[in-house]
């Protein structure tokens, strides 16, 4: 009996020193591989960022909800001497005054043009960016038209065409345009996964060559 019971407290003993050999050794395992990542310095000032100044109570859906330009001065004044340039997506209602506005707090703009399916509202942002041009010449570093819209699919490659070529003061689409737009349009709808390298514009390239329309 007394060996027995000595048998077993050996046992539980060794058992005792296994389970605590596993947890150090998963308690190990952890700290290899959850090492803190240390991330670096915030800069004193960053190139740039996308701007967006609406506020509660305001929404892109609606002109007569947008920012006042009081509003989106206050903002620009916040990012002055923290950012080097902003990046808008409409110069629809008050935000096309953005660049004429962070010009004044010393800050670059690179304008962007909303293009949807909704084409109607494709025309006002292409009129609206027509006039305001001279205004813009001084101010703004880039023009970005649509590039959502193209991974968004929202727009054939026609219609992107078409935005191409109202957007130069032309009244029809012309070879130039298809081999302006297609690169844009097309390369990230050629691959066979969603994970597939989308940089490059040789199928494109090659499709357009074989038909002619190569810039």
């Amino acid at each position: 009996m007394d060996n027995r019971r000595s048998a077993l407290q050996t046992i539980d003993r060794a058992s005792w020193i296994l389970l605590a050999l596993a947890a150090t050794l998963l308690v190990a395992l952890w700290a290899l591989f959850n090492r803190p990542d240390h991330a670096p310095p915030w800069p004193q000032s960053i190139e740039g960022v996308s701007f967006s100044p609406f506020r509660a109570g305001q929404t892109p859906k609606s002109v007569d909800f947008y920012p006042s330009e009081e509003q989106i001065s206050r903002d620009l004044a916040l990012l002055a001497g923290s950012v080097e340039s902003v990046r808008t997506y409409s110069v629809e209602g008050t935000l096309g005054s953005v660049p004429r506005l962070a010009r004044e707090h010393g800050l670059r703009t690179t304008v962007g043009l909303w293009i949807s399916d909704d084409l109607e509202r494709n025309r006002r942002e292409i009129d609206e960016l027509v006039r305001r041009l001279p205004e813009f010449r001084a101010a703004v570093e880039a023009v970005v038209v649509g590039n959502e819209t193209l991974l968004r699919g929202e727009l054939t490659l026609l219609r992107a065409c078409r935005a191409a070529a109202a957007l130069g003061g032309e009244a029809s689409v012309s070879a130039r345009h298809i081999a302006a737009v297609a690169p844009m349009a097309l390369r990230h709808r050629l691959r066979r996964d969603p994970l597939d390298d989308s940089g490059t514009n040789v199928r494109v390239t090659r499709a357009l060559d074989t038909l002619g329309l190569a810039a």
